[in-house]
C-alpha cells in the first residue's frame, strides 16, 4: 500500500503537469484569437475597398 508521502508526491506531479498543460493551452488560445482578429480585420478592409 502506498504511503501518504508517495500519494502527496503523485498529486503534486499531477498538479504540475496540469498547470503546464493549461499554460500551453492558453498560449494556443491566444494565437488562435490573434489569427481570428487579423482575419476579421482583413475581411473588413476588403469589404470597405469593395464598396468604396
Amino acid at each position: 500500500m502506498a504511503s501518504r508521502k508517495d500519494l502527496e508526491h503523485t498529486v503534486e506531479l499531477i498538479r504540475l503537469d496540469v498547470e503546464k498543460r493549461l499554460a500551453h493551452l492558453r498560449g494556443d488560445l491566444i494565437k488562435w484569437m490573434f489569427g481570428a482578429l487579423m482575419a476579421q480585420a482583413a475581411l473588413v478592409v476588403a469589404i470597405i475597398k469593395l464598396f468604396s
